[in-house]
């Protein structure tokens, strides 16, 4: 398995989570709310609560990217998911789910942000121009793993243009996998009516609410192990770059092509060898400079500048401030870099907004509780589990298809099934409204 493989599972693994945390409550609400006898009105806040987190998630998560690089963000959100999940284990009281709901919604927006841009990063590796304008010095690389390295390139092109939009699509496969495992898990922990009978049954035992937290606490199992697993992988090279980390960035991209370690060390090698050579190049001339031109120094001058005698919290806290001030002028300088794509931004607010608009996240967080108006309560987690199944096979599709098909024409299919499907809801309920209303007239 290629190093390029084990990191896309790895940041892949962290839709994964994302899905999960999301899908969980729909098996999750109905032991919970037989636990702590949730009205309709407490239910809502659970299930709503998990989307302002994210939506402040969402509001700081760039920003955290950027600041922290994309593998310091995610390792912070596998930090959030994980006390997340550890609060929701142990809660006691309907506040404490308040606050672990809260907590799991702020980690899944700033997930879904940090692992699709490294994800995409990762992938930009195979671009042409990567690696030649990384650096202003010519990397001594192998003539060999050169060449085949433009070789793989040539040969992604030849088949598409590569392989970014399937690098990407695997976190939202990952998604729909971390769907399947909640609604698997409510299944297998007790999601069938015989298994609420028989907790019913045992509400003076402490088992009886072990399903649900059992649900939540696997969430945080999955967290650990992104997190020791995304110890291991490097930074993104695209975010390196960014910092000036020039040759940090270059050594990534080897290590994502698959370059051998021997090259790989052999290359660090040569590049402390040139920083070696400049630094004391560097150094013979300012010191040539400073005989040559700088006067011996006085006792005065020796004395500590203000900044240094300053305490260390002090200088801290005027940092902190500074930072805190420059927040407008990083807005208006954000602005203006987004006003040449503005229409760019006008279409994805219009997609993203629509998406959560559809109602689908009404669907999947309420299944259960939707299949039960079916009337077999016995089937519902079934039929639960197959919308996991159904999602998680249609985005394997889609991946499979994406490169060949295009997007636009994937995403004007799947608005379609949208319609339909929606359609079909609200004629069903149209149809429970109408027999509801001539029952009341009838008795009436």
């Amino acid at each position: 398995m290629s190093f390029y493989i084990k990191a896309i599972g790895m940041a892949g693994l962290g839709g994964m989570i994302f899905g999960y945390d999301l899908g969980v409550i729909a098996g999750a609400l109905d032991p919970l709310s037989k636990y702590f006898n949730l009205t309709t009105y407490q239910q809502e806040w659970v299930v709503s609560l998990m989307y302002v987190g994210g939506g402040l998630g969402a509001a700081t998560g760039g920003f955290l990217c950027d600041w922290w690089g994309r593998k310091i963000a995610i390792l912070v959100t596998d930090a959030t998911f994980f006390v997340g999940a550890f609060w929701l284990y142990s809660a006691r009281t309907v506040t404490d789910i308040y606050v672990g709901r809260l907590i799991m919604g702020y980690g899944v927006a700033v997930s879904g942000i940090a692992d699709v841009a490294y994800l995409h990063e990762l992938s930009s590796v195979w671009d042409d121009d990567v690696g030649e304008e990384g650096n202003g010095t010519n990397h001594a690389t192998n003539d060999a793993s050169s060449e085949a390295t433009r070789d793989e390139r040539q040969n992604k092109h030849e088949r598409g243009g590569g392989d970014r939009g399937s690098v990407v699509s695997v976190n939202e496969a990952c998604i729909s996998l971390g769907f399947l495992l909640a609604y698997a898990a409510a299944y297998v922990l007790g999601g069938d009516e015989q298994s609420q009978t028989r907790l019913m049954q045992q509400q003076d035992s402490d088992t009886s609410d072990g399903s649900w937290r059992t649900m939540f606490a696997f969430g945080g199992i999955l967290a650990l192990v992104q997190f020791f697993g995304m110890i291991c992988m490097p930074e993104s090279p695209v975010w390196l770059r960014e910092k000036g980390r020039l040759d940090e960035a270059h050594l990534v991209d080897l290590r994502i092509r698959g370059v051998p370690t021997s090259e790989i060390t052999s290359t660090i090698d040569n590049q402390l060898q040139r920083n070696r050579v400049s630094e004391q190049s560097f150094g013979q001339g300012i010191e040539m400079q400073a005989t040559s031109v700088t006067p011996p120094p006085s006792p005065t001058s020796q004395a500590a500048t203000p900044l240094q005698a300053t305490p260390l919290f002090a200088r801290g806290l005027a940092c902190f401030c500074g930072k805190l001030f420059s927040i407008p002028l990083l807005c208006r300088r954000m602005m203006r870099d987004v006003l040449p794509y503005r229409r760019q931004c006008i279409i994805a607010f219009f997609l993203a907004t629509s998406q959560q608009l559809c109602g689908h996240t009404s669907i999947l967080n309420f299944a259960s509780d939707i299949f039960d108006t079916l009337g077999d309560t016995n089937s519902t987690t079934r039929l639960t589990v197959g919308i996991g199944v159904l999602k998680f096979f249609t985005t394997c599709v889609v991946i499979w298809k994406v490169e060949k098909m295009g997007r636009r024409l994937l995403l004007l299919s799947g608005m379609a099934c949208i319609v339909v499907a929606l359609a079909f809801y609200a004629s069903h309920s149209l149809v429970k409204v109408i027999k509801t209303v001539r029952c009341i007239n009838i008795l009436d």
